[in-house]
Formats: structure tokens, C-alpha cells, sequence
């Protein structure tokens, strides 16, 4: 792959990223809108919450061809019990592998990215677990972040929101730090 490929494929995840946040930020300004107004129109709020999933979907999906990745889902955090969960779209998952898909709280490769908002190649023994769960014998997984910027685009704070989680290479290949 060459340098031109690489920034080509980080400017599309980087444009993905940025849709899934209007997306948000839609349905959000929706929500808000619903609360303040009894009287709201939801066929409008069903085609933005549509809007975000599509966007969702593309995301999942791209990001899976781009890696080259039989399996691709999006992992929000469960504050109430604890553990990271994985939610639809999925790309190559059934929707019963989609809701058993969980990491434990300060267990796995997909806690270590949320904790620490850094990529991780899934190949390690604190991993080893999480990809026996999913019959992957490799993984990569991402941090999705919202980066608070000041007036000179410094960034002053960055959050994890969700993580991003890639597995089983395709052609028997293995993920490198170019993915």
C-alpha cells in the first residue's frame, strides 16, 4: 500500500467519522426539538434517525472493505453493567452474534482502545478471549473520538465515544499498523 493509498483511505474514515457526527448532532437537534413541542412531526424525526443509521451503516461497511475484513461492528460503552456492547449495523455478523458481543470492563483489546483512545491490533493474549468469543483468529480495533477544539483548532479535549472493531484479515492475512 502505497503513501497515496494510506491518505486516501484516512481522509475517507476521516469523512465517515465526520457524517456519523452530523448524523448525531441531527438527531439530537431533533430530539430536542420533539421534547419542546408536543406537537412534532415523526416522519421527520423516523427519516433522520434513518439518515444516521444509513450513515452508521456506510461507515461499517467501508471500513470493512478498506481493511479488508470479513467482520465489522461499532461497540458503545454500558455504563450500567459495565462492559462494552456491540450494536447494529454490523457488517458479517448475524444480529445474535451483534447482541452477545460484550468486553468486560477492564478485560479485552476493545476496553484497552476505549480506556485509552489508541488503535490496537487484536493479536495479543489480552485479546485472546474476545476473539474466541467471535471464532476470529485476528482483529483490529479503533477509537471513535469527538475532539473539542479551541478558536486555534488546538485540540483541548478528546473523548472515546464509541470503538470501532475489525476482524479475521481477509486471505489469511494478518492487520499491521497501516490498517
Amino acid at each position: 500500500m502505497t503513501p497515496d493509498d494510506r491518505e486516501q483511505l484516512q481522509k475517507q474514515i476521516e469523512q465517515l467519522q465526520r457524517e456519523l457526527l452530523e448524523a448525531r448532532q441531527k438527531v439530537s437537534e431533533l430530539e430536542q426539538k420533539t421534547k419542546a413541542s408536543s406537537s412534532a412531526d415523526v416522519g421527520e424525526l423516523s427519516v433522520t434517525i434513518s439518515e444516521f443509521e444509513d450513515t452508521l451503516r456506510r461507515l461499517v461497511q467501508r471500513t470493512a472493505m478498506i481493511v479488508q475484513a470479513e467482520k465489522c461492528v461499532v461497540m458503545v460503552r454500558d455504563r450500567e453493567a459495565g462492559c462494552l456492547v456491540a450494536r447494529l449495523p454490523a457488517f458479517g455478523m448475524s444480529d445474535d452474534d451483534v447482541k452477545a458481543y460484550r468486553v468486560i470492563e477492564g478485560e479485552g483489546g476493545s476496553d484497552a482502545v476505549f480506556q485509552r483512545g489508541e488503535p490496537l491490533i487484536l493479536q495479543t493474549e489480552e485479546a485472546a478471549t474476545e476473539l474466541s468469543k467471535l471464532k476470529a483468529r485476528n482483529g483490529i480495533s479503533v477509537p471513535l473520538l469527538v475532539e473539542k477544539r479551541d478558536d486555534d483548532n488546538m485540540v483541548m479535549e478528546r473523548i472515546t465515544v464509541r470503538v470501532l472493531n475489525c476482524f479475521n484479515k481477509r486471505y489469511g492475512g494478518e492487520f499491521n499498523e497501516e490498517d
